[in-house]
């Protein structure tokens, strides 16, 4: 079988309309289809890509990448899988029957696919959740989807939500906002794109592009893998410590608390006063800091100089969870609690 397929031009146009259809039918991974086809159906092995392409029917059009055996190299597949249910950042092994139609239509494809059966399903390439995505052609505005949870930045204020995921079928609430003010190009700026997000109902990864997609089919935001510091790429320096009585308050004025988090897991800095070093573990997202020895000099100035050290010692003792937003490191407890928050020193 040649997986680039035999499809007219205005076979592709109508595989382009079948496709969509097909995408948001909700069947489970490992469903089996009954047969609607002739006898004559052959079933075969299809492999899935991880990703879409774009493609050229009558019309611009998405395709999923198959081949017919592991070895090979994908090529584009103009055809809907009946009964297949894509997710994006998966590689799919298949069983599927394939059929010829009777009577094919001019603007119709001259085979039929239906799946018979989702024989594997691994993680590879792209997933919607896998890190931060950044609005394409517009620098500052940045989106991360992580276990139900929405947040980013819109240009000017952060934001956060709730989303839901069914297959490729995307719902996102609600989104709540910091209230700061900006220039009035960038407020409506923030406006349209967080009233495009209330529009979404599906989205798609084709190359290394996020599109999300619209109640009528069309693409309304486009996003590209952002790039993020690693945690041991650079020297941090706090901005913010959690002083122990519920919240974070800006470091005192003419001191200076700083972390290095060596690739090798070694941590080391100044806590304002003294210098420190230890070692720390991650898993993912989780952060485990050990225990930390410190010089022990006594600063008499300014005054809490000595109270903001402890503090941020202390605070070090219940990290469980960090995020990198941009040039912005942040240090959680297990409960979420920000403990330090830091910038990039410069």
């Amino acid at each position: 079988m040649n997986l680039k397929n035999t499809v007219g031009a205005m076979g592709c146009f109508a595989a382009a309309l079948l496709f969509v259809a097909c995408q948001d039918k909700g069947s489970p991974d490992a469903a089996v289809v009954e047969s609607a086809t002739s006898p004559e159906a052959e079933v075969k092995t299809l492999y899935v890509g991880p990703t879409m392409a774009d493609c050229v029917g009558v019309a611009p059009m998405t395709c999923l990448l198959v081949k017919d055996s592991p070895d090979a190299e994908y090529g584009m597949f103009y055809d809907p899988i009946e009964g297949f249910d894509y997710v994006p950042g998966y590689e799919y092994e298949l069983r599927v029957e394939v059929a010829e139609r009777e009577n094919v239509p001019a603007d119709a494809s001259a085979l039929v696919y239906s799946l018979v059966e989702v024989v594997g399903k691994k993680k590879a390439g792209l997933a919607l959740e896998d890190g931060g995505w950044e609005l394409k052609a517009r620098a500052g505005i940045h989106i991360a989807f992580q276990g139900g949870k929405l947040s980013g930045h819109a240009g000017v204020n952060r934001y956060f939500g709730n989303y839901e995921l069914d297959g490729a079928a995307l719902a996102i609430g609600p989104a709540g906002s910091t209230q700061m003010a900006g220039p009035q190009e960038a407020m409506e700026q923030e406006q349209r794109f967080l009233k495009d997000l209330g529009r979404i109902a599906k989205y798609r990864i084709v190359g290394k592009e996020l599109r999300l997609i619209d109640g009528e089919g069309q693409v309304a935001l486009v996003f590209v893998p952002r790039k993020q510091l690693a945690l041991s790429a650079v020297q941090w320096r706090a901005t913010g410590v959690n002083n122990g009585k519920g919240g974070v308050v800006s470091v005192l004025a003419g001191t200076e608390i700083t972390a290095k988090f060596e690739a090798s897991g070694m941590l080391s800095g100044n806590g304002g006063c003294n210098n420190y070093s230890g070692s720390y573990e991650l898993d993912g997202e989780k952060l485990r800091i050990g225990a930390l020895g410190q010089t022990r000099k006594m600063c008499a100035r300014p005054e809490g100089i000595m109270e903001q050290e402890a503090n941020y010692f202390r605070a070090l003792g219940y990290v469980a969870n960090y995020r990198i937003d941009g040039k912005t490191l942040e240090l959680r407890s297990e409960k979420g609690a920000l403990l330090v928050q830091f910038a990039v020193k410069p």
